[in-house]
């Protein structure tokens, strides 16, 4: 994946035919070994934990985004929010992928789940109402913690911390807030 200022992140991947036909090989793999549940994890995004506009800005997700407006389009001018037109258009674009991921490789008779990064929303590519729509039935979800390490629960905020993400995230896939 490649942020907004032309770096490419190890951390999240592009979500591409070539990163789908791989996990499609993987899950039917692990399925013919017996394995009949499979939660994604939290790193299936397009972005970091943040308030900023995200995505994934490689050269072909970039082009396909263009293609779409029907000219090109900067990086600046869709995290600028000069146009909130224009970044909910990438939004949309970038909130596709997820679901286009968990649809195309579910092995027939595998139970899919995803991990929701830590209060994850559309500006990460991240829109449970629409994940809820496309795949109304048979998908789990599990809430990322944000804590990375067992000292890090032990902070007295970090019970509320945990408490208002899980919180936000049961709203939006109840309510189908898209936010």
């Amino acid at each position: 994946r490649m942020d907004a200022a032309g770096r490419y992140l190890p951390t999240t991947t592009c979500i591409d035919d070539v990163m789908i036909k791989d996990s499609r090989e993987a899950n039917e793999t692990l399925k013919q070994t017996g394995i009949v549940k499979l939660i994604n994890d939290d790193a299936l995004r397009l972005g970091m934990y943040g308030p900023a506009v995200q995505g994934c800005f490689c050269p072909r997700c970039m082009a396909e985004f263009a293609k779409r407006e029907g000219r090109t389009v900067l990086r600046e001018e869709i995290v600028s929010g000069a146009d909130p037109a224009l970044t909910g258009r990438w939004m949309d674009f970038q909130c596709e992928k997820i679901p286009r991921f968990l649809k195309e490789t579910t092995p027939k008779g595998v139970e899919n789940g995803i991990m929701v990064m830590v209060n994850g929303d559309r500006r990460h590519g991240i829109d449970l109402k629409k994940i809820r729509e496309e795949i109304p039935t048979g998908l789990r979800y599990r809430v990322g913690e944000g804590h990375f390490s067992d000292g890090s629960f032990t902070s007295p905020q970090a019970e509320e911390q945990i408490s208002r993400s899980v919180g936000n995230h049961l709203a939006l896939i109840a309510n189908g807030d898209s936010r």
